[in-house]
Formats: C-alpha cells, structure tokens, sequence
C-alpha cells in the first residue's frame, strides 16, 4: 500500500514501526519496499511465503537460475548477465551449500561451462565432477587454473576488439565464445597462509582472482564466492575482490564480521535482518543486487544426490578445458591453415570484397522477389474482396477499407509472431495464440471472397484463390526470413566435445575422476590436437541441417554457419562439413 507522509514524518519512522504495524495488522511482516518525496511503500505478508519452498530450478533463460523464492512470494532469480558475481556467505548448515548445488543443478542443462574451486580436498565439488570442464583441489592447481581464466578473458578481450564488440554478447554468433561460470567454495582456504612459503601464492591467487572479477562480466566469465568467514584479516585481496561482488548472499553466519562485510556496504537494514536468521530455517537468507534493495528468500532443497544426478546426466555437455582455453593469434572465426572450409569462412573484418557483397545482395532480392510479387498481388485481390463485403454490408467509405487492412495485417502480424518465436527458441503449444490469430483471420479473409463468389464450383474456386495465394506467399516469406544464425534464448542444439561426440556412460559408481586444470604453456594450434571423430548420430543432424539450408538458400553451408547451429568448434565444424560433402548418406 502507498501511504502519504504527514509533516514532520520521515520513511525511518516505519521502518521503526514495522514490527507494531505487523502486531496491530495481525500479518507476518511488514516492510517498506519503496520511498519517494513524502511518501513510502508498505508491503505487509500475511504468512511466511519461506515456510515450504516448492519452485522449478530452471528459468528457461540462459544463464539464469531460480534457486528458491523471495518473501514477497515470487521467484528467487540469479540472473549472470544482469549480475555478474556473487558472494554467498553462510555458517557450517545454514544453507550456504545447498544453494550451490541447486545453481550447479540450474545451470547443468545450459550450454555453460562450469570450473570449480574446491580447496578442501575437493569433497564438495568432486561428486559433480562429470560436469565440471575443470576443478582445482589446490593451492597449485588454483594458481593454474587462475592463470588459464586470465589468458581466456584476454583472448576474448582481443577477440572483442578485433570485431569492435564492447562485449561477448555483441559479438556475431558464429564467434561468441561460451559463458563459464567459475564455483569458488570456502573462499578462506585459497588466502590461508601457514608460513611465508605460500606468500606467492596467495599473492598469484589474489590477483588472478580480482582479474577474473574485474574483467569477466563483459567477457563473459561469472563468479560465485561461497565462504563461511569472509574478514579483512584475511588479506587485501578478500577485501578488494569483495567490491567487485556486486550481489550479495548471506545466510546465517557465526560472527557479526562476516555478515558486515558481506552486507554492511550495502543496507544497515539488510546486515539486522542477517544477524536475526534463526538456526532452525536453512536455507533462508538476505539477498541484494546491485540496484541496493533486499530482500529475505530462501533455498529450493536440493540434496546432494540431485545435483550429482545432474551433473553425469549432462557430463556429455562439460566442453574440454583445453579447448575452451585454447588461445592464439588469430581469431577462431576466421580461416585456419589447411582446412578445408577457409574458402566459405569469413574474411576479416575490412577485408570484404565489395563486388562479392553487392553481388550476394542482388541474388538474395532476385530470390525474394517473385514471392514478394505474388504476395503483394494476392495481398491486393483478397484486399478487395473483403472492401467489398464490408461495404455491402453497411461499412462503407473509409471503414471498409479500414476492415480489410485489419484482416490481412492480422495474418501477416499472425505469422510473423510464429517466426519470431522459433527464431528466439520460445517453447509454445501447439494451438498458441498467434496460430489462432493466424487461423481467424484466414477464414474472415476466405469467407469475405467466398461471399464475392458466384454461387458455382469454379466460382467459389477462383474467389478463394487470392487468400489462397497470400497465404502461401506469407508462409513462403516466413520460411525463407529463419536465418539459421538467428540468436536464440538457450540454443536448441547444445555443444558437444571436440575429442570425443557421443555422450559417454555413466558410470555406477558414486565418485569420478576429478578434471584437474590443464595448463597451457603457449599459444595451441588446431594441428597440435588429435584428429576429430565426428559421431554418427551428430553426423546425421549434421547434414540434416546443411540439407535444410540449402533449400531455404539455394546455396552450400559455410562452416561457420555450421559451427552456430551445432554450437561446436571450428575444427570439428570443418571436419563434419568435409565428411558431409566427401561421404554419401547412408539410409
């Protein structure tokens, strides 16, 4: 509710008097969610929306998480690309690792790539191994697989600056690289020191941190911090890695020193209602954004054998750290040395030939215009006949013509809004609205020109064949504008390894080997890895997609084109294009 101040009141008042307001209310709470110039905003709950907590995990968004729900009664949203990093603090059962294992069990369907730290030995990250394209058990392997995230960022840096790209979600589709999102548990462990022997490291391990946090949200690498005791006795780089964790998690915590400095910045309000976390709720805590509001929430359940269950259903879509890491000087988009596609990838970017770019866009109009022709003269047919209808039938002047421009814009809005939503990945039923918006107006339009027809067969026929036509032509228009780069929300086809394509057999047994960081030693070139096995099975969809393609272009796929609607990497793009066009299709 919106309450008008009177003179002499201030928003601090009923922040005071909310505890009387819920009493005197007979609610469970009472908050103020909104201040303006002499008034405020009051939400009252009647019941703790945190007692049971029931809500699917997955956002249908990529890189989007809804781990549990908020006390005002909707969804709890960890959304990466609005918040890049979190902080998560919490004491030994208070929910801290429950919420890491639900955002590994959100993200695990995505096509993500997840590392973890797991300096205590890796007990709690190894079980969600199969998904994990690399995990870091200690001081050492930490430092690598720091050094590899920094070396990443500054590939995608320069990969960013080659295209003139702020960021990787500016760059084409067929060279934006894949998100990782890096899991660091018990953050305390990774800036102990036992004696002055570990000084350079903690050093390395600090400062690759803050280069990670500083540089990742525009070159997409996302972190979240777990910890149980987070202070600045633990070094600078604690503190200064900190501010750069612009969302906030706090469960319930030991000392006072740790919910300060993971909320004190933030809201004094938010740091009481952290310290008032009772012990017998896990799951329950403050979050804050970036915008600086907060709010209490609480976890999904998510035992561990769920997450685990997760992470080997999706292993097989864990890319190889190697591959992901893969460094050099020239951009994975453009052609390689020796492969067989460099003559269909793009050039660079200014070296484009320009009778080559003039020529591509004539033949895509001398494509498009016959359809077009027809579309706009069967537009016009059965725009006539439905004037007329209208007319005879007491909507006459203007208002006829304003009612068949309704009826055969409808169709045409109708399947525009069917192509935007395959292109944008939305799932719909099979009766959604634009399908019977589409179907109404084509059956207003066919029973206008069927009440123009002479009362015979070929008369009916041939009054119909204007609607007929314009809706073969819309449908033809809408086939033709799919591009197959269209960006989607979460892409259909997921990526797969470049070594090995199909999907490997889970293993019965609970624990896996652990992926330990590959370090690179200099710039990889695609001849320095082994020759790609294509699976049958990707082989097939494959060509598949390269048949469809070809009917909607009239022209052979490019690798990159390939590349953006497997979402594989070039080399093993190049080689399912060489093994399409050089192997028959067996039935």
């Amino acid at each position: 509710m919106r309450i008008r101040l009177h003179e002499g009141q201030v928003p601090d008042d009923y922040i005071r008097a909310a505890e009387q307001l819920a009493h005197a209310w007979r609610v469970h709470a009472v908050r103020i969610t909104r201040t303006a110039p002499g008034r405020v905003w009051l939400l009252a709950t009647r019941k703790d929306p945190l007692t049971n907590v029931s809500i699917g995990l997955d956002a249908r968004e990529l890189l989007r998480v809804r781990p549990g729900m908020l006390e005002t009664g909707q969804p709890w949203v960890i959304d990466f690309r609005t918040v890049p990093h979190w902080l998560n603090a919490g004491a030994t059962q208070s929910g801290k690792s429950n919420l890491a294992n639900a955002i590994i069990k959100g993200l695990s369907p995505q096509p993500v790539a997840l590392a973890g730290f797991d300096l205590k030995g890796g007990v709690e990250f190894t079980p969600y191994a199969a998904r994990l394209s690399a995990l870091a058990t200690t001081r050492s392997e930490s430092c690598d697989l720091l050094d590899d995230l920094v070396r990443l960022l500054a590939d995608r840096m320069r990969t960013c600056r080659d295209h003139g790209a702020r960021n990787i979600w500016r760059l084409p589709d067929a060279v934006r690289p894949m998100p990782v999102v890096v899991l660091v548990d018990e953050v305390a462990e990774m800036f102990l020191m036992a004696d002055k022997s570990e000084k350079d490291q903690v050093s390395r391990t600090a400062t690759g941190l803050l280069r990670v946090a500083q540089l990742g949200r525009a070159f997409g690498v996302y972190l979240i911090v777990c910890g149980q005791r987070i202070s600045a006795d633990l070094g600078p780089g604690v503190t200064a890695t900190r501010w750069q964790l612009s969302g906030r998690i706090c469960h319930r915590v030991n000392d006072p020193e740790t919910a300060t400095m993971t909320l004190g910045d933030l809201d004094p309000a938010a740091l009481d209602a952290a310290r008032a976390i009772p012990a017998d709720t896990p799951g329950v805590a403050i979050v804050t954004g970036q915008d600086g509001s907060w709010h209490r929430a609480r976890s999904v359940l998510v035992s561990e054998d769920d997450a685990e269950r997760a992470a080997r259903m999706y292993a097989h879509l864990a890319p190889d750290w190697a591959a992901l890491t893969r460094t050099g000087p020239i951009p994975a988009s453009w052609p390689q040395a020796g492969d067989d596609a460099a003559a269909h990838a793009p050039k660079p970017p200014g070296r484009r030939c320009p009778m080559a770019e003039a020529r591509r866009r004539a033949a895509q109009v001398l494509d498009s215009a016959p359809v077009l022709i027809l579309a706009a003269i069967a537009g016009a047919g059965s725009f006539v006949h439905i004037r007329d209808t209208a007319a005879q039938h007491g909507q006459r002047g203007p208002m006829a013509w304003a009612i068949a421009v309704c009826i055969d814009l409808t169709c045409v809005m109708a399947a525009r809004e069917r192509q935007r939503d395959r292109r944008t990945g939305r799932v719909a039923r099979r009766l959604s609205w634009p399908v019977l918006v589409l179907g109404g107006g084509v059956l207003l339009s066919l029973a206008a020109n069927l009440d123009q027809a002479q009362p015979t067969t070929w008369g009916q026929i041939t009054a119909a064949t204007p609607a007929a036509a314009f809706l073969v032509a819309v449908s033809m228009l809408e086939r033709r504008t799919s591009h197959p780069n269209g960006r989607a929300s979460v892409p259909v086809v997921l990526p797969v390894r470049d070594e090995e394509e199909r999907p490997v057999p889970v293993p019965d047994e609970r624990h896996v080997p652990v992926p330990a960081p590959i370090r690179s030693s200099g710039p990889q070139h695609p001849t320095d890895q082994p020759e790609p096995r294509p699976a049958a099975a990707l082989l097939d969809f494959a060509r598949r997609v390269a048949a469809e393609h070809h009917d909607s272009h009239g022209q052979p796929i490019t690798r990159d084109t390939l590349r953006a609607r497997l979402g594989v990497s070039n080399q093993l793009a190049s080689d399912l294009l060489r093994q399409i066009r050089t192997t028959p299709e067996t039935s």
